[in-house]
């Protein structure tokens, strides 16, 4: 019975660090851009990418379905009457948000509610910390200093625990000023696109490569003074990479990942101490 116990335990949790981000309705169709390379002698392998990507990938890939960029801009200090809470579960994202990922919106039009600067979604955990039993729907929020109040525009159920993002506020990111940026050498935003149906996510990764000559290499050559020839004959090297959401707990370990992630080879561990309990047990 011990052993019975133990291995199922065991089996439940790996049942749950291998759901993670399933639970949206394309999960099979969604992928993270990443960014690789070698530049003034420092790697970069990272999760976060340039700003104008997202808009790029909508207008120049017809494989893209639609595109999404979030933000972590670090703990926000939210004020309502006379509650200040200094949050650390508050992101920024693209009106696009809802389109890309399959969390559910209680109230609000998915399409709408991060299309206003100024708009905050919420979920139900949030809204009863900031207003208790009152609806939050077009309730006004200070956030830090800035004399314009934030608007609630939606509310959500909580996020999944089995999802590689969590938060609960989430802001409209066309707020912030450097979401509208055109550097493509400075990276600061997690981008995810939806991919069509039938698209072979190799090839895709390869005919994206062509942003690098279109965008990154002239502004290479403005700001370090070298064409991208150069820049690469010099043992630098720039470049971007595809990943499946539903890999991306278990089988990332990148730069600026955007919470820390588990582990695949702790899940192979755990699986085969189950099973010796379980020979442990049957040959008791």
């Amino acid at each position: 019975a011990i052993g019975l116990s133990a291995s199922i335990y065991i089996i439940l949790f790996v049942q749950f660090e291998l759901s993670f981000d399933k639970f949206h309705s394309r999960a099979d169709q969604i992928y993270r851009i990443g960014v690789r390379g070698m530049m003034m002698n420092n790697e970069i392998n990272q999760a976060i990418t340039a700003a104008p990507m997202a808009e790029a990938l909508r207008n120049e890939f017809p494989e893209v379905v639609t595109a999404c960029r979030i933000q972590d801009a670090g703990d926000w200090l939210i004020k309502y009457e006379e509650k200040k809470i200094n949050e650390q579960n508050m992101l920024f994202a693209d009106s696009t948000f809802f389109q890309v990922f399959s969390f559910r919106l209680l109230k609000g039009d998915p399409n709408k509610v991060l299309q206003e600067p100024k708009s905050i979604v919420i979920t139900e955990t949030a809204a009863k910390k900031y207003f208790g039993n009152d609806d939050p729907i077009g309730k006004l929020v200070k956030v830090e200093t800035d004399t314009t109040l934030y608007k609630v525009t939606g509310l959500m159920e909580d996020v999944p625990e089995n999802s590689h993002f969590k938060f609960e506020l989430l802001g409209s990111l066309v707020t912030l000023r450097g979401s509208r940026n055109t550097f493509w050498i400075s990276h600061n935003f997690y981008t995810y696109v939806v991919l069509k149906n039938g698209t072979d996510p190799i090839e895709f990764e390869n005919k994206i490569q062509s942003m690098v000559t279109k965008y990154v290499g002239p502004q290479i050559e403005q700001y370090l003074g070298v064409n991208l020839e150069q820049f690469s004959s010099s043992g630098n090297y720039f470049g971007y990479f595809i990943q499946p959401i539903t890999d991306i707990h278990l089988k990332s370990d990148l730069q600026y990942e955007i919470e820390a992630n588990g582990n695949i080879v702790y899940v192979f561990i755990f699986i085969s101490i189950a099973l010796f309990i379980l020979i442990i047990a049957c040959i008791n």
